[in-house]
């Protein structure tokens, strides 16, 4: 007995899933540029004393985190385009499954 193989019953449902992913990744992006936007505020935020050393800790924690938004977009973009070509793919190869089934008479 043969376990059953991968299969796609709705491919519109695997399709809008992609489309949302590609949203996650629109709106992350969105956040990103925001964010490099916003300043630090400058010594009158942190006053005279604080400063020098809240100034510098602020911007290697910032850059970190435009990294982080930009590294998970840039992801998120990637799996959506992976959702839509593995859909593509697939339609592809059920194609080929049945244009061999109908040459051979075999009837899925």
């Amino acid at each position: 007995m043969s376990t059953p193989g991968y299969e796609i019953d709705d491919p519109a449902t695997l399709s809008r899933h992609a489309g949302k992913v590609a949203g996650v990744a629109d709106m992350i992006s969105e956040a990103n540029t925001a964010g490099q936007q916003v300043g630090l505020g400058g010594v009158g935020a942190y006053g005279l004393l604080c400063s020098p050393l809240m100034i510098p800790a602020l911007q290697a924690l910032q850059g970190d985190m435009d990294e982080l938004l930009q590294s998970s977009s840039d992801l998120a973009s990637t799996l959506a385009d992976g959702i839509k070509r593995a859909i593509t793919d697939y339609g592809g190869v059920e194609q080929q499954i049945k244009a061999q089934n109908d040459e051979l008479g075999w009837t899925s």
